[in-house]
């Protein structure tokens, strides 16, 4: 789809972009087909480009193997869904989507379903499906996104320590090529320690 054919963008490259797949093992902490909305619903986010965040939350029944970078691959909600246009890669996804589908209705709700039915493809019915979108305040979550790198091994010098704290291999931090996710860590628990209070 052209940039001229889309009522509105998600997620392009100018903009924060953010798509994250989360899991725990026990599966009733995850309530199967809850959505939730942080910023306007679709038809309500205005034509343009627009910062985005998709966090899909997967209940995984207990013994059932989890790879990670499979889960990462599985193939994004809004491929499955008529007139939207979805481009990912690692931790970003960009979202056209089209005049005749948000006139037909497509909402975050739909989006969701989607993902839903992807993540049962191939699996058993009792993963349970649950997720996020943002189209406002959508940067609050790439430290979150950082974290979770982190806890999965997607980083080769970050790892989280037996002590819960994160640790570091490399002793310069002006000359890592991995010091933005650090500075995105120290964020996040700047602003966790400061909702706290």
């Amino acid at each position: 789809m052209l940039a001229q054919d889309a009522a509105l963008e998600l997620g392009p490259p100018q903009r924060v972009s953010i798509n994250m797949v989360l899991w725990t093992a026990p599966p009733d902490r995850i309530e199967p087909g809850r959505v939730w909305v942080l910023g306007p619903d679709l038809a309500a986010v205005g034509p343009g480009a627009h910062d985005y965040a998709q966090i899909v939350m997967l209940g995984w029944p207990a013994g059932m193997e989890v790879n990670p970078f499979r889960l990462a691959a599985v193939p994004v909600a809004g491929e499955r869904l008529p007139g939207v246009m979805a481009r990912a890669i690692p931790g970003r996804l960009w979202l056209r989507v089209s005049h005749p589908a948000l006139a037909a209705g497509l909402d975050f709700p739909l989006l969701a379903a989607a993902a839903g039915e992807a993540y049962h493809e191939g699996r058993a019915a009792s993963v349970a499906v649950e997720c996020a979108f943002a189209t406002a305040g959508a940067e609050t979550f790439a430290g979150l996104a950082a974290e979770a790198k982190i806890l999965v091994g997607a980083h080769k010098k970050i790892a989280l320590g037996q002590t819960g704290e994160y640790e570091c291999e490399d002793l310069d931090c002006d000359a890592c090529s991995e010091k933005p996710v650090c500075d995105r860590i120290r964020e996040a628990v700047v602003i966790r320690r400061k909702q706290r209070i």
